[in-house]
């Protein structure tokens, strides 16, 4: 675990970030109003399946590093950097949150600097990196053309 220790720190931190971006998912498909409703609950819907899977994979890669993935809602919310979100939020308020919660999670996987032993994190890194910044390029399309 010594070799991974930095690894392991930074993949626990985005861990609860994605628990906090699931559950904000989750909420902001319950609570969309608005004539965007069907395309927003849709997207949010899919976006929320898709940050499962990831959560799933970060945690598993953890424990193939000899760490333990935090596991508890009082840990992921102590330790994750994204806010929880606000049920009365509007449309336009979850959408620019959203774009910047993906921004965060962009700072953060391109702040980790790996050491020669911690290479391998770099792949999943990558792949995160590449599917946040589609979906916030979605949002951002989105907006541009429902404001």
């Amino acid at each position: 675990m010594r070799d991974y220790e930095h690894a392991i720190r930074h993949l626990n931190q985005l861990l609860a970030d994605l628990f906090v971006l699931h559950t904000k998912l989750h909420r902001y498909r319950w609570y969309i109003k608005g004539t965007n409703f069907f395309t927003l609950t849709d997207f949010f819907y899919d976006f929320c399946k898709e940050v499962a899977q990831d959560i799933d994979e970060v945690g598993v890669f953890i424990l193939t590093i000899d760490g333990q993935p935090f596991a508890t809602m009082e840990t992921f919310l102590e330790h994750a950097t994204l806010k929880e979100a606000q049920a009365d939020d509007t449309e336009t308020e979850i959408i620019d949150q959203l774009i910047a919660d993906l921004q965060m999670l962009d700072k953060q996987i391109t702040s980790f600097v790996p050491s020669e032993q911690e290479k391998s994190v770099v792949h999943l890194f990558y792949q995160l990196r590449t599917k946040y910044n589609k979906r916030k390029w979605m949002l951002q399309t989105y907006q541009t053309y429902h404001h």
